[in-house]
């Protein structure tokens, strides 16, 4: 995964969370909502034991459980990426990539009160240099 791949992710992993709790909290109303087994019905002998209510059960636990684990992970890559971002050597460049990434500001208002918005969209400007050096920490750690 390029470095860009991983920023892109990064940027999207707050409303994959949300959207991930809930996904599961439909999953754990669905489990909820299903009716319990009603042993006055006459039971038919034969099959494998099981029946439609628990299959339902299983499928629901089985997929809340590849959810929570797919959740810990999306909740894991902003710790990840503050931790990479902390090893530059720029302290604007920490503050702009954060608030850019993390707190889903635009780049122009990411850098209010740092820098110019022509100094940030220069080619050799604080943005590119930031991703620049991104880049290369992240081609380090990954390596």
């Amino acid at each position: 995964m390029t470095s860009g791949e991983y920023l892109t992710i990064v940027y999207g992993a707050k409303e994959k969370g949300e959207l991930l709790l809930q996904e599961l909290k439909e999953i754990q109303d669905s489990l909820y909502s299903l009716n319990a087994i009603d042993y006055s019905k006459p039971r038919v002998s034969g099959g494998n034991g099981r029946n439609a209510a628990e299959d339902k059960i299983i499928e629901l636990l089985d997929k809340r459980d590849k959810m929570i684990s797919e959740y810990l992970v999306v909740v894991d890559l902003p710790l990840k990426f503050k931790e990479l971002v902390e090893e530059m050597s720029d302290e604007r460049m920490k503050i702009i990539m954060k608030r850019h990434y993390l707190f889903h500001e635009t780049w122009e208002h990411a850098c209010e009160g740092i820098c110019s918005d022509s100094w940030l969209r220069r080619k050799d400007g604080l943005r590119a240099q930031a991703l620049a050096e991104f880049n290369r920490i992240y081609e380090k750690k990954e390596n």
